[in-house]
């Protein structure tokens, strides 16, 4: 069975979004990421369409082009962003580590 959608996820049943096999795509893995990545952008766009950005910025970005910080980037500086980088490794080196496997 295959879920009929537009290019962009959106079925006919409003509100409802539909990716990766059940709409016919290639059933490899990273095909069906990549597709539902598509598609919940396009839900966010739809649903809040001035509002979806996901990025950090350093400090003072967009003062630089004089223009305002828009809803959903963040501005951070060179030490938050070390220190968050240093903090989402210390997470994922929980995760991996070996001696946490359980045999």
């Amino acid at each position: 069975m295959v879920l009929p959608t537009d290019g962009d996820g959106r079925t006919d049943c409003e509100g409802l979004y539909a990716a990766g096999r059940i709409t016919g795509q290639h059933h490899q893995t990273i095909v069906n990421a990549g597709h539902g990545a598509h598609v919940a952008l396009t839900l966010i766009r739809d649903e809040r369409p001035e509002y979806y950005n996901d990025w950090v910025v350093p400090e003072g970005y967009y003062a630089r082009y004089d223009r305002e910080v828009p809803e959903g980037v963040e501005e951070i500086s060179i030490a938050e962003r070390s220190r968050r980088t240093g903090r989402a490794r210390d997470r994922m080196a929980a995760v991996f580590d070996d001696d946490s496997r359980s045999s």
